[in-house]
């Protein structure tokens, strides 16, 4: 039960977190206007976009049922043998998945005039969708489904930044980004009617190529290593499933398992437009004075 409401409580909040966001948006410029010149480099190094993501899942299904209920009158009739099946299926992500993700970076030494070693830190929400569909589990019970997975994501990377990134400078048309890290999750999903809610980490390697063209636009391609439970619910009745034409009495053993992953996002830092023109924010001289 707890885990329904933790599911419940993390979707209300991501929405009202986005709606919140959207409302601030004119008081986040002022707080940027406000700021000090110093403070300024930090919104200046802010990022966010939209894109896409992907994820496989393996769904493993023991089902047993020794009885099942006659819709047409209510009867309950013993089949014989009893129901004991085991299914094993794979599913891609559906096309209708998509990513957001917002993050800044901390500069850690630089090297050279366009080359920076950095600490980012970003928050990414992948939403997942599969498409199940039927599944029979015997002559009398089965369902048509399909499926959801809603994961926040935590990177932390390590990364190296060439370009105009580094300096916060227009003058440096292209950027550059290659990191690796580890990402804290934690990840709600509801497969085949079964909700949960797991958390753990994932590796994940990234690289970021860019261009400044009125302000800087970014794209960043994350693939994460490792796989992730989504569901394991042993026992699970499957009442629980009613969609399609399931009518069964029985037990369902359910494992869900997410497979790596992977995103494309198009990122743009929305302050770059108040990036210097010429010259750099650090100078040669000073350059280790981050």
């Amino acid at each position: 039960m707890y885990k329904k409401l933790l599911l419940l409580c993390l979707s209300v909040c991501f929405v009202s977190a986005d709606i919140h966001a959207q409302s601030n948006l004119f008081r986040y410029y002022n707080n940027y206007r406000n700021a000090s010149s110093k403070a300024k480099k930090l919104y200046q190094r802010d990022y966010l976009g939209y894109g896409i993501c992907a994820m496989s899942i393996d769904v493993k299904q023991h089902y047993t049922d020794i009885r099942y209920t006659d819709p047409a009158n209510t009867t309950t009739v013993y089949s014989s043998p009893p129901a004991d099946t085991f299914i094993h299926t794979k599913y891609a992500s559906s096309s209708s998945s998509w990513n957001y993700t917002e993050g800044t970076f901390f500069p850690l030494a630089k090297t050279g005039r366009e080359g920076l070693f950095a600490i980012d830190f970003s928050t990414s929400v992948n939403i997942t969708q599969y498409n199940i569909g039927k599944i029979d589990y015997s002559s009398a019970t089965g369902i048509v489904e399909t499926g959801v997975t809603e994961t926040f994501n935590f990177p932390i990377a390590l990364v190296y930044k060439s370009g105009g990134e580094v300096n916060l400078n227009k003058k440096s048309k292209f950027m550059f980004t290659i990191g690796c890290g580890i990402a804290p999750y934690l990840s709600a999903s509801k497969i085949i009617t079964f909700g949960d809610a797991t958390f753990g980490a994932r590796q994940f390697a990234m690289v970021e190529m860019g261009y400044f063209a009125g302000l800087a636009w970014k794209v960043r391609a994350v693939v994460y290593s490792g796989n992730m439970t989504l569901v394991d619910k042993p026992n699970a009745d499957i009442f629980n499933a009613t969609s399609g034409h399931s009518d069964g009495i029985g037990n369902l053993d359910i494992k869900v398992i997410g497979n790596g992953g992977a995103s494309l996002t198009l990122l743009v830092n929305p302050f770059s437009w108040d990036w210097k023109g010429t010259g750099d924010n650090y100078s040669w001289e000073n350059k280790g004075k981050l």
